[in-house]
């Protein structure tokens, strides 16, 4: 499998990964509650007990994410109702023959206003029904969920008040919700810095920004998935240890029997997400890998190539200087051929192919000497063989 598709393949897998993980860091439904209010409400036994059933939101079916907590059927029966003219907030009650009054404290309340669908016939004119849970307003969230934040992570002035009031097992689940959020967090930044650096690897097919991509990717799997783990542990925390009114140990039983937890499409959007992820990681890492190994093999190739050539190249200049020895040596053959007839091998056995300025056999003989009588005999016999140009010679 060449780098090019290895390289595809991974960043298929990488944007639907951050897709996934983003979606569902923004949706609600990371688990699920479904309570079957029709075996409840007439299993208690007074008017308080269905009062407060009406009133907590722990009969009621919804659904929580990492920021929300939403209704996707019914709300609880505590409301606002705000009047839009002044942007005034009241806390109500409303009887059940459909009077209407308002109140400063919700505690002096003697009754729950209840609206049936979407019907606001008894409400005042310009004033709006709100549901508001804990002192936080609703609001809909892009699937049309009625939703109101989540309290527990406790960030600002208002919150910090009441800190001091939590238990020890509140607390520690307060720092893992802040953790787990951290850790999602940072795993989505790593995911945006892979994409810049996965692009330019990519385009460029640079080999250390896909490596680099590749170990970008890992660690925000690492993240991603220490999230996750983090995400059970408060979970776990909710379920199984903390035992302060509202949390899971303080049900009562038929509410207990009665309600299903299961885990929704947001937590397994996310899981499917961190894998992809993964997944992606793996394959970049493999396609530096092949990228590597290709560039290495082409980089010998080249070398051979160029060494293929340079031999080429040296045995063109061996032939050349064979050609121009052979033209040299033709050339110098020729030059002899030419010169031969001057040259003496052997002077004494070429007698006629120079003629001497002296007679043969003079060699030897100093000036004047033998063949010389004229000179001989003005300077006198007594002489010969004792000149200084006795070894003056021509021939050899």
């Amino acid at each position: 499998m060449g780098s090019r598709l290895v390289l595809i393949l991974s960043t298929i897998f990488a944007l639907v990964g951050i897709v996934l993980v983003a979606l569902a860091f923004g949706t609600n439904n990371w688990q699920e509650y479904k309570v079957d209010r029709s075996k409840i409400l007439p299993a208690l036994a007074t008017n308080e007990q269905v009062r407060r059933a009406n009133r907590s939101d722990i009969y009621f079916d919804r659904t929580y994410g990492l920021f929300r907590k939403c209704f996707p059927t019914q709300l609880p029966d505590v409301l606002i109702l705000r009047k839009i003219s002044k942007e005034t907030e009241y806390k109500t009650c409303v009887s059940f023959n459909g009077f209407l009054f308002f109140s400063d404290e919700f505690t002096n309340c003697n009754f729950i206003f209840y609206i049936h669908g979407n019907s606001t016939d008894y409400l005042p004119f310009e004033v709006e029904p709100m549901f508001s849970l804990e002192g936080t307003n609703s609001y809909y969230d892009p699937f049309g969920q009625n939703c109101v934040n989540i309290k527990d992570y406790r960030i600002g002035t208002d919150d910090s008040r009441s800190y001091d009031s939590l238990s020890d097992d509140e607390k520690t689940r307060m720092h893992l919700m802040r953790t787990c959020v951290a850790f999602y967090i940072i795993g989505l930044a790593f995911l945006f810095f892979c994409l810049l650096c996965g692009v330019c690897g990519c385009w460029r097919r640079s080999a250390s920004l896909i490596l680099s991509t590749g170990i970008l990717l890992l660690f925000a799997t690492l993240f991603l998935a220490a999230a996750m783990a983090v995400w059970h542990g408060v979970d776990y925390m909710q379920r199984e240890v903390i035992e302060q009114p509202g949390f899971y140990k303080t049900w009562e039983p038929i509410l207990r029997s009665n309600t299903d937890i299961s885990y929704g499409w947001s937590y397994i959007v996310a899981w499917v997400g961190i894998c992809c992820i993964l997944i992606a990681s793996i394959l970049m890492l493999a396609a530096y890998r092949i990228l590597k190994k290709t560039l290495y093999y082409r980089k010998k190739l080249n070398f051979f190539v160029i060494m293929g050539k340079a031999k080429m190249i040296k045995t063109l200049c061996l032939v050349t200087v064979d050609l121009d020895k052979t033209a040299s040596e033709e050339e110098r053959d020729e030059f002899e051929k030419k010169r031969a007839p001057y040259m003496m091998t052997n002077y004494y056995d070429n007698k006629n192919a120079m003629v001497s300025p002296y007679n043969y056999q003079t060699y030897g003989y100093a000036y004047p000497g033998y063949n010389y009588p004229a000179y001989a005999q003005q300077q006198g016999a007594g002489a010969a063989g004792t000149g200084y140009y006795g070894y003056l010679t021509y021939g050899r």
